[in-house]
């Protein structure tokens, strides 16, 4: 990193956002509330920003490098004008899964993946990013993600399909969750990704059983069929970020050998990486 440059590096999501400031004196982290354009209109962007990251010590910074969820097209425009506004800094943002790719795969060939609250992929070559499927969100896609995996263990206890063991761990886990609830919140409240991947800890809490880890099976599976497989390229690495794939390392390795595909790197967080990036080349 260049003497005297102060830089903010985050990494955001739905859930949570991850901020680094790298300065000569050191490096502060913090962790703050999720950050996609999609899901939030700019008042409540700035409201968030200047409650995360408003003080002095932040505001100072030269550049900021902010990789997010839905930070693509328009996306990608606002949340570039609103973190401009806010740092009075020159500004780079990029979608969460170019941020994927610079932790994992740095300026090497590969498949980067996010499997966290939601799920991505793309093809890397040559440091550019030259296919990518559209994860299509937790509705028409996300396989294997932690909304997918959250919603299906959801409705498996409202609709009476666990075994009766599995059914009381469930209800002990989470005693408010009811047909009205589920109901009201996934289809008329916002965030619905967000509480239906409030449920998967109980599919990695229980993992061991047949028929938890049938599903996870399956949605991994389904992941590698519909998110990897077209880019026909089984030779390279497919290399994974978030929760999700770092928690259920061991399924996910089983269904890329099942499907023919080499699993890399899997980190639960990419900040580590991004910060040894962007030291070594901004």
């Amino acid at each position: 990193m260049e003497k005297g440059i102060r830089i903010v590096i985050a990494d955001a999501g739905s859930t949570k956002t991850t901020w680094v400031l790298l300065a000569d004196e050191g490096e502060m982290r913090l962790v703050g509330r999720g950050l996609n354009p999609y899901a939030l209109n700019d008042d409540e962007i700035r409201a968030i920003l200047s409650q995360d990251v408003g003080g002095e010590q932040w505001r100072g910074a030269q550049r900021v490098c902010f990789y997010g969820a839905g930070c693509r097209g328009e996306g990608a425009e606002r949340m570039t004008r609103l973190l401009a506004e806010h740092f009075s800094a020159d500004v780079c943002v990029a979608s969460d899964l170019i941020g994927a790719k610079l932790a994992l795969l740095g300026d090497a060939d590969g498949i980067a993946c996010i499997l966290g609250t939601g799920a991505n992929s793309g093809l890397f070559e040559g440091g550019e990013l030259v296919a990518s499927i559209s994860p299509l969100g937790y509705i028409l896609g996300d396989e294997g993600s932690g909304a997918v995996l959250g919603r299906r263990m959801l409705a498996d206890y409202l609709k009476g399909q666990m075994p009766s063991r599995l059914l009381e761990k469930f209800r002990e886990m989470y005693p408010h969750a009811s047909i009205d609830e589920a109901l009201r919140r996934t289809y008329r409240e916002e965030a619905a990704n967000r509480y239906l991947a409030s449920f998967a800890p109980f599919a990695v809490e229980n993992r061991k059983e047949q028929s938890v880890r049938d599903v996870i099976l399956e949605e991994f599976n389904l992941f590698f069929k519909r998110n990897i497989r077209p880019y026909a390229r089984p030779e390279l690495p497919v290399c994974f970020v978030g929760s999700i794939a770092f928690l259920l390392r061991e399924e996910l390795l089983q269904a890329a050998a099942s499907q023919g595909f080499r699993l890399g790197r899997v980190v639960r967080d990419p900040m580590d990486g991004l910060v040894a990036y962007h030291s070594c080349h901004v």
